[in-house]
């Protein structure tokens, strides 16, 4: 199994691959993981397989094959497996984006890694890439890439994943107009109004 760093350096190999023309030819792809992936509880367990065949299930980065629900339920058919699978999948916290059975689930699987797919997407993650894309993402954002930055901006509005923290764009504060005259304390034009309302009252 590749460990997080392995998967690490191939997300930064597939987030900078060029074509002929020398232009970065992934960028709008990962701006599709993005937003997919990041949304807080926009991940969950792959449960059915793809209805075409052309479509495999295996890790976006990796390239390892995974298993769905249906996959596995399919080789294994007894009762034990299966109340032990439920209990599994049913521990996948969406807040924090892993599972916390301690069920022995690798024994179970005989191997196989299950597959989670974000939201509006034919592709799909192992948890190991899951994570490591959360921490991948966030080391862009904090790095200053125009790319990451712009793509999560416009995505402020929605609650991401705990592992990412973006700092919302302050709204520009509106300009005020001021004047001052000889002797006199500056004064702002939002004044007038209040000031307005005194003079009236004391014609009355």
């Amino acid at each position: 199994m590749e460990n997080n760093q392995d998967i690490f350096n191939k997300i930064e190999e597939m987030y900078n691959l060029k074509d002929e023309k020398g232009v970065q030819k992934n960028r709008a792809f990962f701006s599709h993981l993005i937003k997919a992936y990041l949304p807080k509880k926009s991940v969950s367990v792959a449960v059915e397989n793809p209805e075409s065949k052309k479509i495999r299930v295996r890790c976006v980065f990796t390239k390892k094959n995974l298993v769905t629900v249906d996959g596995i339920l399919k080789e294994m058919n007894s009762s034990a497996f299966e109340r032990n699978l439920n209990d599994f999948l049913h521990s996948f916290d969406k807040d924090k984006g892993c599972f916390v059975s301690t069920t022995p689930m690798s024994q179970l699987l005989k191997g196989k890694v299950l597959a989670l797919q974000g939201k509006e997407t034919k592709t799909y993650m192992s948890q190991e890439s899951y994570a490591t894309f959360i921490n991948w993402v966030m080391t862009k954002y904090l790095a200053g890439d125009k790319n990451i930055v712009w793509i999560l901006n416009q995505m402020t509005k929605k609650p991401f994943h705990p592992g990412i923290t973006v700092k919302k764009k302050a709204k520009p504060t509106k300009k005020v107009n001021t004047f001052s005259t000889p002797g006199s304390k500056k004064t702002t034009l939002g004044d007038f109004a209040a000031l307005q309302a005194l003079k009236d009252k004391f014609k009355e």
